[in-house]
């Protein structure tokens, strides 16, 4: 069960508070830059916590690198609209800001896999208020940093966090799916449906993960060849019940 009296950030010099102000500028993807003006905080913390950020959502599943580093020529999911679309929102708003890229020794490439998760607010921002979408872009994760413990941490309650970030991403494709026009086409639907099996993967293996005990270092689970066998499999058998319909 999530402990209330944990605090949402492990350090002693930022309060709950602080945090969360500098989350609400991390959930508008404001610059490390632009959110130590408005904090008051240097730009080395603000970074500090926004590098955090990536990490621990990633190791808890919410953040996901589909594509782990591989050649993104070689390495797709067959559905080019939702990989142009999803590759262009990426590669824009990271050339807004300096210094984003990942190292290259880490197992991801955190900034993608923070990209990934807004990939679908951006969508929603296309059809209502974007302070309505960014205020429950800020309420998931808070939910699942009272689930799993501080931010800069090892995550704890790991299955009961997975859970939650399943349950976030089925209110918003859902969403998508009945409200957006853009997603009112089949091949749109098959995007929609194409994301919700990556993540698929991505809990199964984490899932596995969380059960043997896997420690933090070793947590970032490798989904991306898996990922896209299950995706064209599950494409081929919903275009093949379409037909028998």
């Amino acid at each position: 069960m999530p402990n209330r009296n944990t605090p949402l950030y492990r350090s002693a010099k930022i309060s709950d508070d602080k945090f969360r102000e500098v989350l609400r500028h991390f959930v508008r993807d404001h610059t490390a830059a632009e959110t130590a003006r408005q904090t008051g905080l240097s730009h080395n913390s603000t970074n500090a916590i926004f590098h955090k950020l990536r990490v621990y959502f990633t190791r808890v599943g919410l953040f996901v690198d589909i594509y782990e580093r591989q050649d993104l020529d070689k390495l797709g999911i067959d559905n080019p609209v939702f990989e142009r679309d999803l590759l262009s929102f990426h590669f824009s708003r990271v050339g807004k800001k300096r210094g984003i890229q990942s190292p290259s020794d880490y197992p991801v490439d955190y900034h993608f896999a923070e990209s990934y998760w807004r990939f679908g607010f951006d969508m929603m921002t296309k059809q209502r208020p974007s302070e309505l979408v960014y205020s429950m872009m800020e309420k998931n994760l808070l939910e699942i940093i009272e689930i799993c413990g501080s931010v800069g941490s090892i995550p704890e309650n790991r299955e009961a966090g997975l859970e939650a970030v399943f349950q976030q991403i089925d209110r918003y494709l859902l969403w998508l799916k009945r409200n957006a026009p853009n997603f009112s086409s089949p091949e749109s639907r098959e995007t929609i449906d194409d994301v919700l099996d990556v993540h698929l993967v991505k809990k199964r293996k984490l899932n596995r993960k969380i059960r043997k005990g896997s420690k933090a270092k070793n947590d970032t689970v490798h989904t991306a060849s898996n990922a896209v066998q299950v995706v064209q499999k599950n494409r081929r058998r919903r275009r093949q019940k379409s037909k028998n319909a």
